[in-house]
């Protein structure tokens, strides 16, 4: 676990399988009062490294998505607003370029075209359930199907 973390969840391992993404947690203070922190980690095989990319007080980060060519993986994240108030964000992280995407302000990744150019991702807004596309070469987002019961939908391959 990383250093002043006590515990590592959700390890995802690249499609090459030279890096893996989890999250690590800490938890300070009492039950009662206790805050949790938590952090997205990189480990490259190669470098016998781990970084953190991203932290924050009470954040929660899951679905952990890779691109096909695993440059890229994305996220849920879930961040406070302020009391027991929270905001949700789909997000995207660049390895290479270390650069981070907002994708949507709410949703989860489900699933990345073969080929990487398109982000499949479910979003819930009002009780309602829509599966929606991030095509990254023109940086938008199009909603595909609204009034879905569940969020399981695969791509298909030839």
């Amino acid at each position: 676990v990383a250093k002043g973390y006590q515990r590592l969840t959700t390890p995802v391992l690249s499609p090459d399988k030279k890096t893996f993404v989890a999250t690590a947690w800490k938890k300070e203070g009492s039950f009662a009062q206790a805050k949790f922190s938590s952090a997205l980690l990189v480990h490259e095989f190669s470098v016998g490294q781990t970084v953190r990319v991203q932290r924050g007080e009470n954040y929660i980060f899951n679905n952990i998505i890779w691109s096909p060519n695993s440059r890229k993986f994305a996220y849920a994240q879930k961040q406070p607003r302020g009391g027991t108030e929270y905001d949700f964000g789909l997000w995207t992280y660049d390895i290479k370029t270390k650069k981070f995407d907002e994708i949507y302000t709410a949703g989860k990744p489900v699933y990345w075209s073969p080929e990487g150019r398109y982000l499949l991702f479910a979003l819930t807004l009002k009780n309602k359930s829509a599966i929606w596309i991030h095509d990254f070469k023109e940086n938008k987002n199009k909603k595909l199907v609204s009034g879905i019961k569940d969020n399981i939908i695969y791509w298909g391959y030839k």
